[in-house]
């Protein structure tokens, strides 16, 4: 019920809605938490947050990657609404929280620009993606994973979009597709493209990527990242 009163909040992509009791005690938590601050939804079940901070507060939240993000907290008391029954806390990250939206290595999209461009393609529409996660068998220096970006991005075709998560993989959604099979292909196509010997500064870097591909809604893509992963960690235990 309460994600069906609040399913407007759960699609702001650049928002974190929180449903608590009157102590502040966390009883429901937006998927969005996910996608934008690397934190499981779970997490902050039956912890409490504070719930009389004048609409407007500035406080700092640190994600899951360990670094802190700048937000705006507002409260609604919607204890007086039946079908609620709590206060409403959201947090919306500011403009400045994430560099721009751009990983500062590649230039990639970062993990909360990302989940915004894919809702501004796919709308409102519960279209399914394909999303393809890449890890590089050996660590890369910073100018090798340039290469690798480079050549990331060449290989893109329209509707996909690429991001660096926070712990390093590369990640491409693809809006063109939604099945398991086209995710493989474009998968394979990646790879082809990006795997290969490299100059950098310091020689020669032979750069392999392996894949991990999972399906799934658009509205639903920090749980089809953690599903990518899985599929990534078993064909790397093969």
């Amino acid at each position: 019920m309460v994600a069906r009163v609040h399913a407007g909040l759960v699609r702001a992509t650049t928002r974190v809605s929180l449903l608590c009791e009157s102590d502040g005690r966390v009883i429901w938590v937006s998927p969005s938490l996910g996608p934008l601050l690397g934190l499981r939804p779970e997490a902050l079940l039956g912890t409490v947050v504070a719930t009389g901070s004048p609409s407007g507060t500035v406080a700092l939240i640190l994600g899951g990657d360990g670094r802190p993000h700048r937000v705006e907290v507002t409260t609604t008391d919607l204890r007086a609404d039946p079908s609620v029954r709590g206060v409403l806390v959201e947090w919306v990250l500011r403009p400045d929280t994430r560099l721009f939206g751009r990983d500062p290595v590649t230039g990639l999209f970062t993990l909360a620009r990302l989940v915004e461009r894919v809702s501004e393609l796919v709308g409102p529409d519960e279209l399914d993606v394909a999303v393809i996660r890449l890890r590089s068998d050996a660590e890369l220096s910073e100018d090798a994973l340039r290469h690798a970006a480079q050549r990331l991005i060449q290989a893109r075709r329209a509707g996909e979009l690429a991001g660096r998560l926070s712990d390093g993989d590369l990640v491409v959604v693809c809006t063109g597709t939604g099945t398991i099979a086209g995710g493989l292909r474009v998968a394979q196509r990646f790879r082809s493209n990006i795997n290969g010997p490299v100059r950098i500064a310091t020689g020669i870097v032979n750069i392999r990527l392996s894949a991990g591909v999972a399906t799934g809604a658009a509205s639903t893509l920090d749980t089809i990242l953690r599903d990518s992963q899985r599929d990534l960690d078993r064909a790397a235990a093969t």
